[in-house]
């Protein structure tokens, strides 16, 4: 009850927000975002509530408090998104209140996953269905995620025809009216990959635009070694402006006002450059350089008692890449000797996570 009560309450918050706030760009959609995701949450809070009122097995109670944990994070980070929408941080609303949506999914998920093996499972109906319906919920995730704020009035509609569909669809599912339910969630599946397709291909300059500020990201990923071991503070300055202003700019993109997107991203150019000039005499890649082999040394012996394949493989190219960058950086070639450099804090990174280190 406590939670069903947070949902009503946060739809009635969202309701009273300023006007002058709401009108704001981007408001429309995170109001949209919100309200779907409240209902996928009060529809959680009722799987979750009618699970845990059932007699439980043993081997279903662990799975009910693991759904119960899930949806206390997705109330949460819902709480989170409405104090974002309040401040008019739009773009990171809609962010937090799918991150919650795709925790309630979760535990919708967990409970009648489970639910149907324990019950019946030999039911293939109930199971085939349960995919599907599962299927498409995710895809509206997803396609979620493709739309703009300035998406076409036309994929505007057919996307909440769509939504509409697979509510009803999850309406017969629970009367156990499984074949409407499957028509129905087949019919939102096939809308809503119409509107991803259309969505991607009308992206145009936007996705250019996107295109870029991966690039730019990944350039500036590969001087972050350079800016942090330089014997200048100045670059460890430029490094953390041009990660803000790359930060700036995707939100200008997200809004729709590439001009002013692409000016950031010509800022965050410009500061790489700096940074290059300032840290290129080689010793601060040397110190880089030696930092990075000192943490393989360090974890290599664990890394291979783990017996992790991939993890030792990786390890190994992380020492290749260090021997790369010193030949490199021995011939003045200071980008991609960063850019090595990068490579194995990566891939050694990676290992000892994949070693349990």
């Amino acid at each position: 009850m406590r939670r069903y009560n947070f949902v009503i309450i946060a739809i009635l918050a969202l309701m009273l927000l300023p006007l002058a706030a709401r009108s704001q760009m981007g408001s429309g959609r995170f109001d949209a975002e919100f309200s779907r995701t409240a209902e996928i949450l009060e529809r959680a809070q009722s799987v979750v509530g009618d699970a845990k009122a059932g007699s439980m097995a043993d081997e279903f109670r662990g799975v009910v408090l693991k759904a119960s944990s899930l949806l206390d994070l997705a109330v949460n980070l819902q709480g989170e998104a409405m104090g974002m929408g309040r401040n008019g941080r739009y773009l990171e609303g809609i962010g937090t209140t799918m991150k919650a949506r795709e925790r309630a999914f979760e535990a919708i998920n967990l409970i009648r996953k489970s639910s149907a093996k324990l019950a019946n499972p030999a039911d293939e109906n109930d199971n085939l269905v349960l995919r599907q319906l599962e299927r498409t919920d995710d895809l509206i995730i997803r396609v979620q995620d493709q739309m703009t704020a300035g998406s076409q009035a036309l994929l505007e509609s057919l996307f909440n025809s769509a939504q509409d569909a697979q509510r009803q669809a999850w309406e017969f599912y629970h009367n156990g009216q499984y074949r409407p339910a499957l028509k129905l969630s087949r019919q939102a599946e096939r809308t809503l990959l119409r509107i991803g397709t259309r969505a991607e291909n009308g992206a145009g300059s936007g996705a250019q635009v996107e295109n870029r500020i991966q690039q730019t990201e990944q350039r500036l990923e590969q001087v972050a070694a350079m800016a942090q071991n330089c014997n200048k503070s100045e670059a460890s300055d430029l490094y953390k402006k041009a990660m803000n202003k790359i930060a700036e700019a995707r939100q200008e993109a997200n809004r729709g006002d590439l001009s002013r997107a692409e000016s950031g991203l010509a800022q965050v150019q410009a500061m790489i450059q700096k940074i290059l000039a300032l840290c290129s005499d080689g010793e601060s890649l040397n110190r880089a350089i030696t930092q990075v082999r000192a943490e393989i040394e360090r974890v290599s012996a664990d890394i291979r008692k783990s017996g992790n394949q991939e993890a030792i493989s990786l390890m190994e190219a992380a020492r290749e890449h260090l021997g790369e960058a010193e030949t490199l950086c021995a011939k003045g070639d200071t980008d991609n000797c960063a850019a090595n450099i990068k490579a194995a804090q990566m891939n050694i990174r990676k290992a000892e996570r994949l070693a349990g280190i």
